[in-house]
């Protein structure tokens, strides 16, 4: 099943930099703890004009995401007007 977003929303794939350790704990590391965060695109809205599917995208720390779980795996639902870049390779 594909799942599409509703108008200008995208469903992103994030960058695991989250790291597991014992007892439970999350540890962040330090170079990426002020990074904002990556992904890639695995699906727009039928409303967004500026990424497409399988960009890898950037968006502030700030904003309010929504979490999507699809086939066991945990994606976010941002708006696409809330994305800082979109990274290309040069």
């Amino acid at each position: 099943m594909k799942v599409i977003p509703m108008g200008r929303k995208i469903l992103i794939k994030q960058d695991a930099k989250i790291e597991k350790i014992k007892n439970g704990l999350i540890y962040l590391p330090e170079s990426e703890q002020h990074q904002p965060p990556t992904g890639y695109v695995i699906s727009i809205g039928p409303k967004c004009e500026q990424v497409k599917d399988g960009d890898y995208v950037q968006w502030p720390m700030e904003i309010n995401t929504t979490v999507f779980i699809h086939n066991n795996e945990e994606h976010l639902v941002i708006d696409e007007q809330a994305l800082i870049a979109i990274m290309v390779d040069v």
